[in-house]
This record gives structure tokens, C-alpha cells and sequence, in this order.
């Protein structure tokens, strides 16, 4: 039976690994049960099964750089999480970029009003999260060096410019709408996504990473 002081300990261990708090709850919870596991199928004390399980999640634990254009640094087991929730926001605005396209051909009048629309959601969430003490506002001045901000400015001027080049031959379109349909996709993919990356960081799953 582990006691209190025990659980300390292990907590105590985890916590020098920065571990997010959805994170650290969840590890703390495997090493309590494994550790448990280990001192009864082995016959051990606490400090052995202790040593035992660190080597087991050595691996998931060590402390890797957050990315390449950060100097932050993570357990490899939450920058497999981080570049997951990272990849769901990309495909989801990836996602989106059709229903943009769509609009701004359609009714390119409502382009810009929509860029507003979602800018507006934006800066509600951003105040928000300040309130709330969520997020710093350097942070937040980070979010346009943001690694996948740089990709999606990437694939938001890729995207469009591939779909624009499958149609047919004899489809024009006049080249100031071509161009401000561009743009306007672009600030709306780039807005849609720093969205998504307030509301995960509003709902402590962290993405950014300073």
C-alpha cells in the first residue's frame, strides 16, 4: 500500500518535469498504479518499485525541444500529445479553407465582413483568456511565430493557388478577385486557427509552447 508520503514523492518527481496539468494528473495515476503493482508481484519496498518504474518511463520522460523554433523544452510524451492536438487544428483549418474559397466566390462581398466575424470571436476569446488569467499577453504576441502559424501562411498561399490551378482552362477569373480571394483566405485560415489555439489553451490543453 503506498502512503501519503509516497505519493508525494512521486508527484514531487514529476512535477520537475513541467508536466501539463491533465498530463501530470494522468502519469501521476500510472506510476501510483505501477509502482503498487511492481511492490506486490515483486515483493519490493517502494523505493525499489520507484526506481523501477523512472526506468520504465525513462523514454517518455526525457526532455526533448518543444520544436524547432522554440528554446522551451517537454517530455517526449507530451510533445507526442502537443504535436497531435497541433495536427487536429491544422486539418481542421485545412478543413475550413473550402468553406472560405466558397464564400468568396460566391458572395465576395461577404468576404471581409466574415474575416470581421471570426476576428471578432477571436478577440472575445483572447480577452477572455486574459480574465481569466489563461494566457500572458506575451504569450499571445508569440502565437504569429507559432510554428504552425508559419505553416499554415505556408499552405494557406500553397492551398489556394493549387485549387485555383485545377480549373479548367476556360474558367476565368477576373485577377482583382483571384487576388483578394487569396487574401482574404488566408487571414481568415490564419484567424480560424489562432481560434482554436486560444480555445485549447482557454481549456488548459496546452498547444502553445513559448
Amino acid at each position: 500500500m503506498i502512503t501519503e508520503a509516497q505519493i508525494r514523492d512521486i508527484r514531487n518527481f514529476l512535477a520537475s518535469k513541467k508536466l501539463q496539468s491533465d498530463l501530470f494528473l494522468e502519469v501521476s495515476d500510472h506510476f501510483v498504479v505501477q509502482i503498487s503493482q511492481l511492490m506486490l508481484s515483486k515483493n519490493i519496498d517502494f523505493e525499489e518499485a520507484f526506481l523501477q518504474t523512472k526506468i520504465l518511463w525513462m523514454g517518455e520522460l526525457r526532455m526533448v525541444k518543444a520544436d524547432i523554433l522554440s528554446f522551451k523544452k517537454i517530455t517526449v510524451i507530451e510533445k507526442r500529445i502537443v504535436n497531435k492536438r497541433l495536427n487536429k487544428v491544422l486539418l481542421n483549418s485545412i478543413l475550413f479553407l473550402p468553406i472560405i474559397l466558397g464564400i468568396n466566390f460566391i458572395f465576395p462581398d461577404l468576404g471581409v465582413f466574415f474575416v470581421i466575424f471570426l476576428s471578432a470571436i477571436l478577440l472575445f476569446l483572447f480577452g477572455l483568456s486574459l480574465i481569466k488569467k489563461k494566457l500572458k499577453f506575451r504569450d499571445y504576441l508569440f502565437i504569429g511565430f507559432h510554428p504552425l502559424i508559419l505553416k499554415i501562411i505556408l499552405i494557406g498561399y500553397i492551398l489556394p493557388f493549387l485549387i485555383f490551378s485545377m480549373l479548367p482552362a476556360n474558367f476565368t477569373v477576373p485577377e482583382l478577385i483571384l487576388g483578394l480571394s487569396k487574401n482574404i483566405s488566408l487571414a481568415a485560415f490564419a484567424v480560424v486557427t489562432q481560434i482554436q489555439l486560444l480555445y485549447s489553451n482557454f481549456n488548459n490543453k496546452k498547444v502553445l509552447l513559448s
